[in-house]
């Protein structure tokens, strides 16, 4: 399934990219809906190119049926990220600590002035393998993954304000 995720930020672009590395503010991404555990396992920075790796856990219900093919307290991914501040783009891979067979990820982000404002816009693909659910659940993940961005935009503008 195909994806994308709009988000706007009242700061300029190399502000919006650099925060969003910022291991800082990526432990608070735990207080988003459904994530948890938020935790920066890697980052490596030449120049304005930046390689991160950060794990994250799904923290909410799931159906009896998704239960019959996967452990929830077993849905845990490393996000693999690949940023190039000076041009605003990011390059995403989700590989998942278990399941890896049942769920393919992966995006692109690029952040944009627009006047005073900068857009950030995610587009991905998502791929769930599940028999006769998989569509179902790439839907309820990528609805699940717009309540994120609203909250994450939220976040994210407090921590360039300074109150984060």
């Amino acid at each position: 399934m195909d994806f994308q995720l709009d988000q706007r930020f009242t700061a300029d672009p190399l502000a919006v990219a650099t925060a969003l590395i910022d291991p800082g503010l990526l432990e608070r991404m735990a207080d988003l809906p459904n994530v948890g555990g938020a935790q920066v396992l890697s980052t490596a920075r030449t120049g304005d190119l930046v390689r991160q790796e950060v794990r994250y856990r799904f923290e909410a219900e799931v159906s009896g049926a998704v239960r019959k093919f996967v452990d929830p307290s077993q849905l845990t991914w490393v996000e693999v990220a690949e940023h190039d501040l000076a041009r605003g783009e990011s390059r995403f891979l989700i590989r998942p600590d278990h399941y890896a067979d049942l769920l393919e990820g992966r995006y692109a982000a690029r952040v944009v002035a627009t006047g005073p404002t900068t857009d950030r816009t995610v587009r991905g693909q998502l791929r769930v393998k599940v028999p006769l659910l998989g569509g179902k659940v790439e839907h309820a993940i990528v609805d699940g993954l717009r309540d994120i961005a609203a909250a994450q935009q939220g976040l994210v503008q407090e921590f360039l304000s300074g109150a984060g």
